[in-house]
């Protein structure tokens, strides 16, 4: 893994507000900012009325699903402790956990397609 505060971009020509975003916040300041998002936003997936891709309710009172988002938030707060310790190491190990608190989800609740269906299709079932 590259030490994020070896990066440091040069803005977008032309102008891309993305691209922009990234050399606003770069190095370990992006990392911090990517663990604060998850950590702040991932409740959200438990706000009632919330709809899939397809438009199907978003499970919120199953309890994998809730388990599942729990799982996220814990691995996110061990990430942004992690990226404060300004340790590529520490912050590599807990790249694994924090992608299988994704996956874990996925695979129940997003990733499964049926044949003849689109790729949302089987979200939230």
């Amino acid at each position: 893994m590259k030490d994020p505060a070896d990066y440091k971009p040069s803005p977008p020509v032309p102008f891309d507000y993305v691209q922009w975003g990234s050399t606003v916040y770069y190095g370990w300041q992006a990392v911090d900012q990517a663990a604060v998002a998850l950590i702040e936003t991932t409740p959200l997936f438990l706000v009632p009325g919330r709809r899939c891709e397809n438009g199907r309710p978003v499970p919120v009172d199953r309890a994998d699903y809730r388990r599942y988002t729990a799982e996220l938030i814990d691995v996110a707060r061990i990430a942004y402790r992690a990226s404060q310790s300004r340790d590529v190491e520490a912050v590599t190990k807990i790249a694994d956990q924090l992608n299988d608190a994704c996956a874990n989800c996925h695979k129940a609740y997003r990733d499964g397609v049926q044949e003849g269906s689109s790729a949302g299709a089987n979200r939230c079932q």
